[in-house]
């Protein structure tokens, strides 16, 4: 064998290595992009359930402001970057006797700026894990009894009064007082 034809030999035998780990690669990448995809709408697998809330937050004992208003809750993480734009977003959408609380992982929500008259419930790993929330920030709505009614990412792209006004609607046609 000459010193050419072992030349090309080998270069095809790198040629075929780079082809195969490529190949792997985009596999990796097309496992990993549809796992978000998967992960990006849990509310399906929670809504319906009905969240024991008192358990985490004194203040909510004994139900939801008499029963007729719902809750918002939102879960914030303070090293996330959108997440105050999401919590100034809810602030000015959030519709009249709605209680809303913000949630993190956290012992504390700073520096975020949780506005006045929300609830804060920091060190609430619990209820990240029990609504499987896949990021922050992540808007949770439940019904005057707990009832978990829609869950959604805060995203840009997210009509926040649309989408807020829709589970009114929703929670009215279903028989339930709306929230």
């Amino acid at each position: 064998m000459t010193t050419t034809t072992a030349a090309i030999v080998l270069a095809w035998i790198a040629i075929a290595m780079l082809t195969l780990a490529t190949a792997g690669l985009l596999r990796r990448v097309n496992q990993l992009s549809s796992r978000t995809t998967l992960q990006a709408e849990p509310a399906d697998s929670v809504t319906g359930l009905q969240l024991p809330i008192s358990r985490y937050v004194d203040n909510f004992e004994g139900g939801f402001e008499g029963g007729r208003a719902g809750v918002l809750l939102l879960f914030l993480s303070p090293s996330c970057a959108t997440c105050q734009t999401a919590i100034d977003s809810v602030a000015a959408a959030a519709p009249a006797g709605d209680r809303v609380a913000a949630a993190v992982r956290e012992s504390t929500t700073e520096p975020l700026r949780v506005p006045d008259g929300w609830t804060s419930i920091p060190s609430a790993s619990g209820l990240f894990q029990i609504l499987r929330v896949p990021a922050t920030p992540y808007l949770v709505r439940l019904g005057p009894d707990g009832t978990i009614l829609d869950a959604t990412m805060v995203v840009g792209s997210l009509n926040l009064p649309q989408w807020l006004s829709h589970q009114v609607t929703a929670a009215a046609s279903n028989g339930r007082s709306p929230s």
